[in-house]
């Protein structure tokens, strides 16, 4: 039976008890080096706003600039005067109390369109919908991009 979580953190700490616990469990001599080798390959687990964000994007997956964000490799990047390059510049904005997020550079009939105005967004249905202007502020300005 697995060693709980907790259990090697405290093993990874220094605590003697359950180093001894790792060390009967797993058959090691040194149950705190165990813990922290095991613990430091370990992936944390997503944060919530991860989670919601992975929502949101499957909830929205038919939305163009979604579906770029879901499956980079079937789209190309736009290369910039910089030799930098990009595939998403969003803005957000407002309309009937209900605050969006859109992108103003948009790949249409693969080419690339930069495009400050919200209503060819809306017009194309290229937009996700937020209750709260803060929630599609921080999503325009990027944190979509923390869990993808």
């Amino acid at each position: 039976m697995p060693v709980p979580l907790n259990v090697m953190q405290a093993a990874a700490q220094g605590d003697k008890q359950a180093m001894r616990l790792v060390e009967k469990e797993y058959g090691v001599g040194n149950g705190q080096n165990y813990a922290l080798d095991w613990l430091s390959e370990e992936e944390p687990p997503p944060s919530k706003s991860t989670i919601q964000t992975i929502e949101l994007l499957k909830n929205n997956s038919s939305v163009p600039f979604v579906d770029r964000i879901l499956r980079p490799d079937l789209y190309p990047v736009r290369k910039n005067p910089d030799n930098t390059v990009s595939t998403h510049l969003m803005a957000y904005g407002e309309q009937d109390g209900k605050y969006f997020v859109y992108p103003t550079l948009q790949y249409i009939d693969k080419t690339w369109v930069e495009d400050e105005n919200p209503n060819s967004a809306l017009k194309r249905n290229n937009v996700i919908y937020f209750d709260r202007e803060e929630d599609a502020k921080e999503f325009a300005l990027g944190s979509w991009k923390k869990g993808i």
